[in-house]
């Protein structure tokens, strides 16, 4: 034909998720491409991570032929931030106002700021309503839902008041909460007044008083009164799955569960409620999701890329993303856009920005996560005997983490 090839794309963007936001970013590209039409802006896809769930980030999108501009979530941003351009160099931080500040910290590396956050999503306790009820019942007394200000110790109660033997055959049938893997756990690790490393995660420092309650208290849960299911008793189901089934009444998200939940038979039987307190205060996990410029544009192309991922941040986009109710948008003041959505669920979830806490970034990540997994797992089998310390200890010695934190000490003080 006559037509030849289309004219070459003055930006390609690339982002990762599902249908949904496929759709999100085509729409914003049209708008984008109304306002600009100077500007041509190529949608790169990758079906992917959706966007609430921790599976690995599509390390395609971050290889040689990395875009112009690319959405990414932060362990990929910290791993390849070296190829990213310092848009603190581009004299455009006016534009970083009003933006959520642990966002815009997650993207920072040594005083530059190398990518703009687009979304957030935070760790809370996600309850099931029918399952409170069937274990009032059950009791004979009134299990409460928990208040703003719960603590740890209310928590376990609660978890207890929660598994029931309904048929008082000896088998568990319903479960006070699915335990979470370590990651998830972390808001109980720094609730409890403790940290697995610095906060440069230059020194791993998971040891002493605080980590061996967290720890007793990982154990409790798991084997005390049994308030969580073990692997074999949930088979084959996801923490997902166990909550929505009713078999866990409670279980630590983030709000991409939100949108899962109201299109399930759970729609309306759920709440939302904070982490609650420990002997350290009450502090959650955050992730981030953030936008970068690939480094060494032409001045020219650097601007038109720039042009776009200032529309990124701009309320119209920004609160369409909030709408979607899926994960918090970085712009402040579009947030009661999300709360909006739903307030008595989604509002927990900007209120606990107040506490939340971006995870350290651990070096060597992978290996790391299947040794930290590894030792959280042999904590709570019920076969083998546990002691706290001694778990630290062998947790500390572990050759990922002697590779990983060369320097720190390999004994428990």
């Amino acid at each position: 034909s006559s037509h030849g090839p289309p004219p070459r794309a003055d930006v390609r963007f690339s982002h990762f998720g599902g249908p949904e936001d496929f759709k999100f970013w085509q729409q914003t590209i049209a708008d984008f491409q109304r306002a600009n039409p100077a500007i041509r802006v190529r949608q790169v896809f990758f079906e992917g991570r959706d966007i609430q769930c921790d599976t690995p980030f599509p390390r395609q999108i971050v290889s040689e032929a990395l875009t112009e501009v690319t959405l990414l979530d932060l362990a990929a941003f910290r791993e390849f931030s070296d190829r990213f351009e310092n848009l603190s160099a581009l004299k455009v931080g006016t534009s970083f106002d009003g933006l959520e500040s642990i966002g815009l910290r997650a993207f920072q590396v040594q005083h530059g700021q190398l990518g703009i956050p687009f979304s957030g999503t935070n760790l809370l306790i996600f309850l099931n309503r029918k399952a409170f009820q069937k274990a009032s019942e059950f009791h004979g007394k009134p299990v409460p839902l928990p208040g703003e200000d719960w603590t740890v110790a209310q928590f376990l109660r609660t978890a207890e008041a929660l598994t029931c033997d309904f048929d008082r055959n000896g088998q568990t049938d319903q479960f006070g909460l699915w335990l979470p893997r370590w990651e998830y756990y972390l808001p109980f690790i720094w609730s409890f007044g403790t940290d697995i490393t610095d906060e440069q995660a230059s020194q791993w420092t998971f040891s002493g008083h605080a980590a061996q309650s967290v720890m007793r208290f990982y154990r409790q849960l798991a084997t005390g009164d049994r308030v969580a299911p073990r692997e074999e008793e949930v088979s084959p189901l996801s923490q997902d799955m166990g909550f929505l089934t009713g078999k866990t009444a409670m279980c630590v998200n983030g709000p991409g569960f939100l949108p899962i939940l109201d299109k399930s038979d759970m729609a309306g039987n759920y709440a939302v409620a904070p982490i609650p307190r420990g002997p350290g205060g009450r502090a959650t996990r955050i992730r981030w999701d953030g936008i970068v410029m690939q480094k060494n544009l032409s001045p020219e192309r650097r601007d038109k890329a720039w042009r776009f991922m200032e529309w990124t941040l701009s309320k119209e986009v920004q609160g369409r993303f909030a709408r979607l109710g899926r994960a918090l948008p970085a712009r402040v003041d579009v947030q009661e856009e999300f709360v909006a959505a739903d307030p008595p669920r989604c509002k927990p979830f900007v209120d606990a920005l107040a506490y939340s806490r971006l995870q350290p970034p651990l070096p060597q990540f992978e290996a790391l996560d299947r040794a930290i997994t590894r030792h959280f797992e042999e904590a709570i089998d019920p076969s083998r005997a546990f002691d706290a310390l001694t778990m630290l200890n062998a947790l500390a010695r572990d050759p990922a983490l002697i590779s990983a934190f060369p320097g720190s000490p390999r004994e428990a003080p």
